[in-house]
């Protein structure tokens, strides 16, 4: 095992990054389990519920570009140095554009004076560090991902450090948030100082014709993201409005778990996807035997993670957010459901993006936020936040199911093998929300599933999925 980490290139990368996103992840929830504790429930809710807005805006401010840099940097289309200088200035424009969009809709929508504050402030930091991440893009494409980690290590121990010493010193909500903007200016001078120690300062060699074809690449992505973004987290701004501002928090405490666990899921794509660009240079064949391949390990494993959150879902939440947050144990006992959905159409929309095709994914992403926004009043008015997490379910469901559908219909895949993969996940789905509907007791359910899932896996891997994953790791 030690030789084979040794050797390969991909699982060090993965390392790196996920060394990175658990850190990040670690100082995020120390600072909102702390924030849950110093402020009122009313004011935690206020900025979680904030913090869930700016974060939809977030594809916006990117705008994709990290996602095409990767890619075109990988297939040798542009060098690192140069996409920084000819992306540059779209990077600045479409960030100002967000902020001031983002601010005007705070507005609009009517929240109070206190969140509209929050809201200008957060604006701020959320265009900051897009900026900061811009300058991780190189690092990861060219698999510098050691660098990358660094980076994000170094920055969300400012932000972090910064916002929790507010916090304790007795400035209170105000403290935590003004914490996060400071640290998002310091970021940002680090992280241009790190790129430019290893790249050089970069120059503005930017043209009409190269802003326009990255434009038109990152406009896709851009919407694909935000579309995923929305419909995982429009359904809060339902919530608030229909139920009240503690169902947000309670709703919102599960759901950082979840989003942890999704991080963690980036993490490992961010990681591939330098690999599966390679692949759609050789040959379209190659990228695609080597989807199915990973597919096969991927899905098995994201099933017994999430059984095991959903066995102890309930010991979770206590010990992290205490007894008083009890109430957040059935949202999350069907939140985590979201996990297996969301890794597996994350995935596959990395192969449609290897191969060009990020136009596809915006509009089966968009399918399932319309399908998560018709849902989410209804099942809201029927069963509050639990019925919020089912919404959520359903429309991730869609999307793999639309997803899965055109990769059936389009290329020559072994169509048996992937829809019996495909029942196990959505049978295994709905036997759990089923019993945690009717109380029963779910651990005979928890050890046949883990069984047989492993059973399955055992069965229908091959030599010839083997041998291409070690090709994919060992590269």
């Amino acid at each position: 095992m030690f030789h084979l980490f040794r050797k390969s290139v991909l699982l060090k990368n993965f390392s790196w990054l996920a060394i990175g996103q658990v850190f990040y992840r670690i100082a995020y929830f120390i600072a909102i389990a702390l924030l849950a504790r110093y402020v009122s429930i009313e004011d935690y809710g206020i900025i979680s519920y904030m913090l869930i807005y700016v974060g939809l805006w977030a594809p916006i401010f990117n705008f994709g570009l990290g996602i095409i840099g990767i890619r075109e940097i990988a297939q040798l289309h542009i060098n690192a140095k140069d996409f920084i200088s000819k992306t540059f200035p779209l990077k600045i424009f479409v960030g100002i554009v967000a902020c001031l969009l983002m601010i005007i809709s705070g507005f609009l929508l009517g929240y109070s004076t206190e969140a509209q504050l929050f809201l200008i402030a957060f604006s701020f930091y959320a265009v900051l560090m897009s900026i900061t991440e811009f300058f991780h893009i190189p690092f990861t494409a060219q698999e510098k991902m050691h660098v990358t980690a660094k980076l994000i290590i170094l920055e969300r121990t400012i932000v972090s450090t910064l916002a929790v010493l507010f916090l304790v010193l007795g400035f209170n909500s105000w403290g935590f948030v003004f914490g996060y903007v400071i640290g998002a200016v310091v970021s940002v001078v680090v992280g241009y100082l790190v790129y430019r120690n290893i790249f050089g300062a970069p120059k503005l060699i930017y043209s009409q014709e190269d802003i326009l074809f990255f434009f038109k690449e990152s406009w896709p992505v851009s919407l694909n993201m935000f579309f995923a973004l929305a419909y995982s987290r429009i359904g809060v701004v339902f919530l608030e409005q229909m139920v009240n501002i503690e169902s947000v928090a309670f709703y919102n405490s599960a759901f950082f778990l979840l989003f942890a666990l999704q991080m963690g899921v980036s993490t490992l794509m961010q990681a591939i996807f330098p690999r599966l660009s390679k692949a759609q240079k050789a040959s379209k064949e190659q990228l695609l035997k080597a989807s199915v391949s990973v597919f096969k390990l991927l899905l098995p494993v994201m099933l017994i993670l999430s059984l095991s959150l959903f066995y102890f879902s309930d010991f979770l939440i206590k010990l992290i957010y205490g007894q008083e947050f009890a109430k957040s144990v059935p949202i999350l006992s069907i939140l985590i459901w979201v996990f297996p959905l969301f890794s597996i159409s994350t995935y596959w929309a990395n192969y449609f993006r290897a191969g060009g095709r990020q136009q596809t994914m915006a509009v089966i992403t968009g399918i399932g936020m319309a399908v998560n926004v018709m849902l989410s009043p209804i099942f809201i008015n029927w069963n509050g936040p639990e019925g919020l997490a089912l919404a959520y379910v359903i429309s991730e469901a869609l999307i793999v199911l639309i997803s899965f559908s055109l990769i059936l219909y389009s290329t020559n895949i072994r169509k048996p093998i992937i829809i019996f993969y495909l029942i196990m996940l959505f049978s295994t789905i709905g036997f759990s929300v089923y019993l945690k509907e009717l109380g029963q007791s779910t651990g005979s359910f928890f050890i046949f599933s883990l069984i047989t899932i492993i059973i399955v896996s055992t069965i229908f891997t091959r030599k010839s999925d083997i041998e291409m994953i070690k090709k994919i790791i060992l590269r």
